[in-house]
């Protein structure tokens, strides 16, 4: 089992409640330097045209990142959607990237169009990554034309709506991966942060608290639910290091349904009854 080390901190806000972009280029340790460069140039190359902007997000930007565990979390802005082959062919490129760089752990891939994310007032992850978690590296700075976030419903909606969906999904991607340990490793990952982050997720508008850091996440969570701190302990311990045994991971996930889908549902009716997927910005 992995060492759970305190690292991470809530997101500040401005007098006006505004989340503040603590990013920027000149936190990034230089040893990411080499791996930024070649990531943004792979990004250039491939969707070409297309491209309006390149952001980095998550710890590298915020100086926070660990050496053989951090990856570089990017988002790419385009001016219409890229291709399947073009996102293939880009993630393969990615892929060799991370690997001639062992200080990283990976580089994950998103990509949103402009038009998505100005023109519309409703909430939105990627548009609340670009304001809040991100820095731009490349093109156009998008972000002056988004929107301000608070520690909203809307947020909290956005970390929770799907919880049940994605354990359904993790599930099946487990069975599925069986013979591919470096897919069930990543499945691990990925439904292991979930949980955490929804967890903190149902007390963030309360405790006006919010991080994107899974440590935080995991303190909150556990500040307001004592009796379940150690099951939540069990899935930030695998959000790190993260396990490829089948039979345990559906066990666990199996065990996480009857503990924190409950709550899930609670704040649900409480807070977005209609389940809806559309609410507004810092609503």
């Amino acid at each position: 089992m992995s060492i759970i080390k305190p690292i991470g901190q809530y997101v500040k806000v401005d007098q006006d409640g505004f989340i503040i972009n603590e990013t920027s280029a000149s936190h990034i340790d230089m040893h990411y330097w080499k791996s930024i460069e070649e990531a943004v140039d792979a990004c250039i190359f491939h969707v070409k045209d297309h491209l309006q902007s390149i952001y980095l997000r998550g710890s590298v930007p915020k100086g926070q990142a660990i050496k053989y565990i951090s990856d570089l979390d990017m988002i790419l802005v385009t001016k219409e959607p890229i291709t399947n082959q073009v996102e293939a062919a880009l993630d393969n490129s990615l892929s060799e990237i991370a690997e001639r760089h062992d200080v990283l752990s990976g580089i994950e891939l998103n990509s949103v169009t402009a038009e998505t994310l100005t023109g519309s007032r409703e909430f939105s992850m990627m548009a609340f990554m670009i304001s809040t978690q991100s820095v731009c590296m490349y093109g156009e700075h998008i972000k002056p034309k988004l929107p301000p976030f608070r520690i909203s419903r809307a947020l909290a909606n956005a970390h929770l709506l799907y919880v049940e969906s994605h354990l359904a999904s993790a599930r099946q991607d487990i069975v599925d991966n069986e013979d591919d340990p470096e897919d069930m490793l990543d499945c691990c990952s990925w439904i292991m942060k979930i949980i955490v982050r929804a967890g903190m997720a149902l007390k963030t508008v309360e405790a006006q608290r919010f991080s994107r850091d899974l440590y935080p996440a995991y303190l909150l969570f556990s500040q307001n639910f004592p009796a379940l701190q150690e099951k939540m302990r069990l899935m930030l311990s695998y959000a790190i290091s993260p396990s490829g045994d089948r039979d345990e991971l559906l066990t666990i996930l199996k065990d996480a349904e009857g503990w924190l889908l409950p709550e899930v549902k609670k704040w649900m009716d409480e807070h977005n009854p209609d389940r809806n997927t559309n609410l507004r910005i810092n609503d």
